[in-house]
């Protein structure tokens, strides 16, 4: 058998009320009945067995002019949950358990909410110009990191074509010594003797010497200038990065401090 259920809202709940929606209940049972028998002798009409739940347990009206009002804010209720002043109702719609004037009260309710809403709309753009403003300070020191590292990569490549040209001077000193070495070989013809032999070894010996202590000094003197131009460098790199973090940090900070009164 089959079941229905009727559910009154009454916002004045009085105890009248009660006893004539009971009667007018067992009334509808005898109309069903009766006209389920009617119908019947046509074809299979099935019965029904209907209940009656009365909700007493609901905010109430203390006047004789709140009802449509309880009324209307009682089918809202139910559009969102099956129990009046349900969690999941939203809080711009709960009602008081009762009030003298509860349109007026409702109305005062919702202005507040307007208030609410208005100032939360203001502190969000208030937010919003701040996070604007952040991002184009951030922009800003994108561009300057990007151009820093630009001037890091230029001055790394006139370091590079420093060291190349180091290392073609000493290739080239290399060369200057083999060139001697050759020109200072013992003829092809008849052998030399041997004090012609030892001056030819002390020339070539003074020659090295000559060229390898003023190669020495000349490399030294450049490596030397190389790694005071690379320590400053790298000196001044860290001291841009480490401005660069202090002021991402104290971006942060603020950015966080902003959101953090948002949220308050």
């Amino acid at each position: 058998m089959a079941s229905l259920t009727v559910e009154i809202f009454d916002p004045l709940c009085e105890p009248s009320n009660v006893l004539a929606y009971n009667v007018a209940y067992l009334n509808a049972q005898e109309v069903w009945k009766i006209l389920v028998d009617a119908w019947s002798l046509g074809f299979s009409v099935p019965n029904r067995q209907w209940r009656l739940i009365h909700h007493t347990d609901i905010p109430k009206q203390e006047n004789d002019f709140d009802c449509g009002v309880l009324s209307i804010m009682y089918m809202i209720h139910l559009g969102y949950h099956e129990r009046i002043n349900d969690n999941e109702i939203p809080a711009a719609y709960r009602l008081p358990r009762s009030s003298e004037n509860m349109a007026e009260e409702l109305d005062c309710e919702k202005g507040n909410w307007t208030a609410r809403n208005h100032s939360l709309r203001v502190n969000l753009d208030h937010s919003l110009s701040c996070l604007k403003e952040k991002d184009e300070m951030i922009q800003d020191l994108k561009q300057k990191l990007d151009k820093l590292e630009a001037s890091y990569m230029t001055k790394n490549d006139a370091l590079q074509i420093e060291v190349q040209s180091l290392e073609q001077e000493l290739q080239a000193a290399k060369q200057e010594i083999s060139d001697l070495k050759t020109k200072h070989q013992a003829p092809t013809g008849d052998c030399p003797s041997f004090e012609e032999l030892q001056d030819i070894i002390k020339n070539v010996l003074l020659a090295v010497n000559n060229i390898a202590t003023n190669l020495e000094g000349c490399i030294e003197s450049k490596i030397v200038d190389l790694e005071d131009k690379i320590t400053s460098h790298l000196a001044a790199e860290d001291t841009q990065h480490q401005e660069l973090a202090e002021k991402y940090e104290k971006l942060r900070t603020h950015i966080r401090n902003a959101l953090g009164d948002t949220e308050d």
